[in-house]
């Protein structure tokens, strides 16, 4: 028999940026990303990503990854973000956004989340959230996931409002 595997069970702490895990919030579970306030990795965060969202949230957002107390399931940094290429999933206009999904600004693929007061803006190649808002080439959507593995063994794990 052979298992092939990238999870473990550990403790928020010894989560790193750009990791993707499961976390358990009251009756509901939750895949979230860690990432960072800054370039330097000093202060840490998580982008919720669902099926269950923490509190009474209803997308994904970024919360303190102090609140999660629970071990977490990782699944380690090797995922995907895809998107929809349906027409009918992209828009340029910010509004059919909220609520969170993927952003194309210029080259670079962000993810938007809510924040506390506003929207944030993910750079998930690094983990990072970005200091500033995407400039006005930007494209939207909602249609997204993330998926794990490669080939036939690609799997979804979460996903937006995917058709």
């Amino acid at each position: 028999m052979q298992i092939k595997s990238v999870l473990r069970a550990v403790k928020m702490k010894d989560i790193s940026a750009g990791e993707l895990f499961l976390f358990q919030w009251n009756s509901g579970k939750c895949f979230g990303i860690k990432v960072s306030a800054d370039e330097s990795h000093s202060r840490s965060a998580v982008l919720t990503l669902g099926p269950d969202f923490p509190g009474m949230n209803k997308m994904p957002m970024i919360m303190e990854d102090r609140h999660i107390s629970v071990p977490v399931l990782s699944f380690g940094t090797e995922y995907t973000l895809t998107t929809s290429v349906n027409p009918d999933d992209w828009s340029i206009d910010y509004s059919f956004n909220k609520g969170g999904g993927a952003v194309v600004d210029g080259a670079k693929v962000l993810f938007c989340a809510a924040g506390t007061d506003t929207q944030l803006f993910i750079d998930l190649e690094n983990a990072v959230i970005c200091q500033e808002s995407p400039a006005d080439r930007i494209a939207f959507t909602k249609a997204w996931k993330i998926e794990i593995g490669e080939g036939e063994e690609k799997r979804t794990v979460v996903q937006g409002e995917w058709a």
